[in-house]
């Protein structure tokens, strides 16, 4: 959830004074990593990263992979209680209070698609990301792995992936967007096809402290 610049310096700077006042010796280390994170209609949020819908007997897993971008602050707690920043790495602190506007690789999509009850097919291919300047991708290139027997295929044509009860995909777009929508087509069982609701990605923040002494 994106949180005002100054709201972000106010915090950080009364955290670093409660810290600097407990630790005599030790060194505190911030690390903050911008995600996009999923919402939809009757989902179910695993992570900051990942959301489940179930769809009929069907559960999808949908996952932002795309590797976030991340920058760690090093502080040390002095005995006077005044907390030093010693070392801002790996682009500073001005770019800690300001994202960047783009994602710095290719967007990924991790999608974990499970039925107990039916097999069913699935053509990665169909599957539509919707930039918010109303442009559409489908993947520039996918790898899909099934269950079968004890061991794991792997496959990059849609046309060689067998009807299954369970499939793990990665797909690839050709866009570095924070925020997008994703419709997870291709999903047909002997009934007929399965409409899965509109996934929406928003820029969000995974942020964490570690303190050693």
């Amino acid at each position: 959830m994106a949180v005002a610049a100054k709201d972000l310096r106010i915090a950080a700077l009364a955290l670093f004074v409660v810290v600097g006042s407990l630790t005599l010796d030790g060194c505190v280390s911030m690390m903050r990593g911008y995600v996009s994170s999923p919402t939809a209609e009757g989902g179910s949020i695993k992570s900051e990263t990942e959301l489940c819908v179930r769809i009929k007997s069907l559960d999808l897993c949908a996952k932002s992979a795309a590797v976030p971008d991340q920058f760690h602050l090093f502080f040390l707690g002095l005995y006077a209680g005044i907390p030093v920043p010693l070392l801002p790495m790996p682009y500073g602190i001005y770019e800690y209070f300001s994202p960047p506007e783009k994602k710095a690789v290719d967007e990924e999509i991790v999608l974990r698609l499970l039925d107990n009850n039916e097999k069913f097919s699935f053509d990665p291919m169909k599957v539509v990301l919707k930039k918010m300047d109303q442009g559409t991708l489908t993947p520039s290139k996918f790898e899909c792995a099934v269950d079968e027997l004890g061991y794991q295929r792997k496959f990059t044509s849609a046309s060689e992936i067998p009807d299954t009860k369970g499939i793990y995909c990665r797909l690839t777009f050709d866009s570095h967007d924070w925020d997008f929508d994703l419709l997870v087509g291709g999903i047909e069982t002997k009934k007929g096809p399965l409409d899965a609701p509109l996934i929406h990605f928003k820029r969000g923040i995974e942020q964490s402290w570690t303190l050693t002494t």
